[in-house]
């Protein structure tokens, strides 16, 4: 604590006129006030930094960022300008993190870690160049939120470790995927939306194979919106509910198939939309020339409600290919859209369940029944 108290004044003087240099000290606090910190001007050095739930915000100028800094119960990281960060920046306790609708660019050596049992709250930023693990949180109890928040995914990003909040809206774009792995269960909260952007692939692979609920949806305003974008699973297969998905442009959901020696066939990951309570319902809506292809995989349909598919117009289609199957536990009604068959795709129904509205088949439909 002696140490604290030492750097305390001189830590007021740096924000008022210059740098702030941690000089050969590891550990700086604010005290009980927040701080702006003068345009061209920033923290050098690497060592702690207590904020006891105050504001650090930074100037109006864009800096490059090269020192390690171990921000501590930050209430709010404020950025003025554009940001490019080349070193760690980790948090720890509940932090936030407010972009100011500017940009934060992680350069090769840049890292934001979330500490264990930590959360950091993003806002209004556009991150840049995320990639690899370059944003992670320590543990499965550390939890990021995202709120008005844009990632940038410049190569494979994956999340192996703690899980994510969606407020508002987060939107991922690149021509890239986001690997989901973690063993915590992610949120998209009432009226927020989670976008993928033309290209994109959000891929749920989590390292226990027999979970297939680890990512929720707290409403049915909580909306998965796919753009031109593809939400792909491993065998484990995703099981979706009280949601929506929305489909925009060319969209696909798809798995990957893996041989078992045990049953000697291939296993196949598989979406199922609902689980037979229409209170739980998935709601698909596909707008107005747009379509969802399902490919390598099988879509169980288990929603209640007619209304929870909705094709917007003629030109709305569901399009199963060759290599999948539309298992139907309940009744679709596809109308006023279009469902097309490729050739030896798979029409599986459970008594009771029928398809309603038109159908294109190319080439041999093949039928099953579920028992």
């Amino acid at each position: 604590m002696g140490m604290i108290k030492e750097l305390q004044p001189f830590f007021y003087r740096c924000i008022k006129h210059a740098d702030i240099k941690f000089k050969g000290l590891k550990m700086c606090e604010l005290g009980n006030q927040s701080y702006q910190l003068p345009d061209g001007k920033q923290i050098t050095g690497s060592g702690l930094v207590r904020l006891n739930k105050h504001t650090l915000s930074f100037g109006a100028e864009e800096l490059l960022w090269t020192d390690t800094l171990y921000f501590d119960e930050a209430g709010d990281i404020v950025l003025n300008a554009n940001t490019r960060l080349d070193s760690t920046w980790t948090f720890s306790g509940n932090s936030v993190l407010n972009g100011k609708d500017n940009l934060l660019i992680l350069e090769s050596g840049g890292n934001i870690i979330i500490e264990n049992g930590s959360s950091l709250h993003m806002k209004k930023v556009t991150v840049r160049k995320v990639a690899g693990t370059n944003i992670r949180c320590l543990d499965n109890a550390a939890s990021l939120t995202l709120q008005r928040v844009r990632w940038h995914l410049s190569d494979v990003y994956t999340m192996t470790r703690g899980h994510f909040h969606v407020r508002e809206k987060w939107v991922l774009t690149g021509k890239n995927k986001f690997v989901y792995q973690t063993r915590a269960t992610s949120t998209i909260r009432r009226n927020a939306t989670l976008k993928l952007d033309r290209k994109c692939t959000f891929s749920y692979d989590p390292i226990l194979k027999d979970r297939q609920n680890f990512l929720q949806f707290e409403k049915d305003t909580s909306t998965l919106f796919l753009r031109g974008a593809t939400l792909h699973t491993t065998e484990t297969g995703m099981k979706l509910t009280t949601g929506r998905l929305q489909i925009k442009g060319r969209c696909t959901l798809s798995s990957k198939s893996e041989y078992s020696s045990v049953i000697s066939d291939t296993i196949k990951g598989e979406f199922t939309f609902g689980n037979g309570n229409a209170n739980d319902d998935f709601t698909c809506e596909i707008e107005i020339g747009s379509s969802l292809k399902i490919k390598d995989t099988v879509l169980n349909y288990k929603n209640i409600d007619s209304d929870s598919w909705d094709m917007e117009n003629q030109f709305s289609r569901l399009i199963i290919e060759s290599d999948a199957k539309l298992s139907l536990h309940e009744t679709l009604d596809v109308t006023p859209g279009i469902i097309q068959f490729g050739a030896q795709a798979i029409l599986a129904r459970a008594s009771g369940a029928s398809l309603l509205g038109s159908a294109h088949v190319k080439g041999k439909l093949n039928y099953e029944a579920i028992v």
